[in-house]
């Protein structure tokens, strides 16, 4: 005998309301915890270095969050035609551009808003970037003392990593260093003529007092020379800093 329940069809059907109401909402929290990216998700500071440190190579970057490079610590660099630009899954192109060398165009993922990884193409092979959001400026800030080959060299970081009161180089002299994970890029500009006109600073620093890395000249080509830089208040004596190689 067939038996009609209204009863039992409501509770079926509320059931079934309530069962795909939690698949909806379920895949709705799914999908919003997945990050969406644009080109502010790469907005202010950033350092892209090699954790391996098998390439000793650091670059800071600055953007504007609306698809402009603004600086960069390379040679000759032109925030004109430097740009980037972000896709929602992550997906990141930089291009930097350089005066006379033209367009450096380099592809990755951001995986968050402070991290991601860029590699470069060559003819030979790639080099590949860790890529960190600097998250404070002023790591670097404090007298520091050192030598660029026979150049001793005094100079000062304030808490925006700004470079002043350069003494060693003919003034006016200008610049920026950061530090993040313990990785260090800077670059210099001074008025001298020859090796000392623009610098590029590759390093990583213990935490403390002392970055120990590379600079290079544009002067010199590809050429990388080993320094060290220490940290310490200019009213006490200090050991002169003395290359790694001598």
């Amino acid at each position: 005998m067939k038996i009609n329940s209204p009863i039992l069809t409501r509770m079926q059907a509320m059931s079934l309301f309530f069962f795909f109401a939690f698949i909806f909402v379920l895949a709705n929290s799914e999908l919003s915890a997945q990050p969406h990216f644009n080109n502010s998700s790469f907005s202010g500071l950033w350092i892209a270095y090699d954790s391996t440190q098998q390439e000793r190579d650091t670059l800071y970057m600055i953007s504007d969050g609306n698809g402009n490079i603004l600086d960069c610590n390379t040679f000759h660099f032109s925030s004109q035609n430097s740009f980037y630009s972000v896709q929602e899954n992550g997906a990141i192109t930089i291009g930097l551009h350089m005066e006379h060398d033209g367009l450096m165009e380099f592809n990755g993922f951001l995986l968050s808003s402070t991290e991601g990884s860029i590699a470069i193409e060559f003819d030979d092979g790639a080099l590949s970037f860790d890529l960190k959001k600097v998250s404070d400026k002023s790591v670097l800030q404090g007298t520091w003392f050192g030598a660029f080959d026979s150049r001793d060299v005094r100079f000062t970081v304030d808490a925006d990593g700004e470079v002043s009161s350069f003494s060693g180089f003919e003034n006016p002299v200008s610049g920026r260093i950061y530090a993040q994970n313990g990785f260090v890029a800077g670059f210099i500009e001074s008025a001298e003529q020859g090796d000392f006109y623009l610098i590029k600073i590759n390093g990583v620093f213990d935490g403390e007092n002392i970055i120990s890395g590379t600079f290079g000249s544009d002067n010199r080509g590809p050429v990388l020379t080993d320094i060290i830089l220490e940290r310490r208040d200019p009213a006490l004596p200090g050991v002169k800093m003395l290359l790694l190689d001598e």
